[in-house]
């Protein structure tokens, strides 16, 4: 920011800009004996009109370790219970990040995604949204999983009612959802961690042709 825009008498400014101190940033990093020869005002009025605009326009002081708890909770990974999945992905899922799970009917893809929400909502203690495209969402799978870590009912209740299940019957909910999705989860401490649609290509059969898919 320029010094002009500080209300700081023209004469004194006009000596400033003579020797190429024309920010803020510029007059403090001066030394305070030298503007105060430049400016013909005292030591100590140099002093304290670096301390009022460094007051004025400097951030706020922070703890390094709390920078650093706000970037970690940011960027970090999140486990997926799968100890050699999150190997594979040195940590597990990066936050902010698509992934998409392939593989044949039977491979395991659901049971994946359950382990993570799992794995979410119990050691996180966060919400996760389950978007079911097919309406076959099976609760029980999911409890089973909680229950297998040796949780009590308590426990397990606990992190089942952080699963927000949303189911929606073709690509337009899907759209028409995702859109008002997005307005939650930006707002902030909205809780969220996870966002699992199970399945894309159920959605996409019903734009199929009869053979060739020309209608997709």
């Amino acid at each position: 920011m320029a010094l002009r825009d500080q209300i700081i008498p023209i004469d004194i400014l006009q000596r400033l800009t003579q020797q190429n101190i024309k920010t803020i940033f510029e007059f403090i990093q001066e030394d305070s004996e030298k503007l105060s020869q430049i400016c013909l005002i005292s030591f100590k009025d140099i002093v304290d009109l670096k301390q009022n605009l460094i007051s004025k326009y400097s951030a706020d002081p922070q703890r390094g370790d709390q920078i650093y708890e706000k970037v970690y909770s940011v960027f970090k990974n999140i486990s997926t219970g799968v100890k050699s999945f999150d190997n594979l992905l040195n940590g597990g899922l990066l936050i902010g990040n698509i992934y998409e799970i392939c593989g044949f009917s039977g491979d395991g893809k659901t049971q994946f995604c359950l382990t993570i929400a799992a794995n979410i909502t119990h050691y996180l203690k966060q919400k996760i949204y389950y978007i079911d495209t097919k309406s076959d969402f099976n609760s029980h799978r999911l409890l089973e999983i909680l229950s297998s870590r040796g949780l009590t009912t308590e426990e397990c209740t606990a992190a089942m009612n952080l699963v927000q299940v949303v189911k929606v019957k073709d690509l337009n909910q899907l759209i028409t959802y995702l859109d008002y999705l997005k307005n939650i989860l930006s707002a902030p401490n909205n809780g969220c961690r996870l966002v699992i649609i199970e399945s894309m290509p159920a959605l996409f059969f019903h734009f199929l042709g009869d053979n060739e898919g020309s209608y997709i």
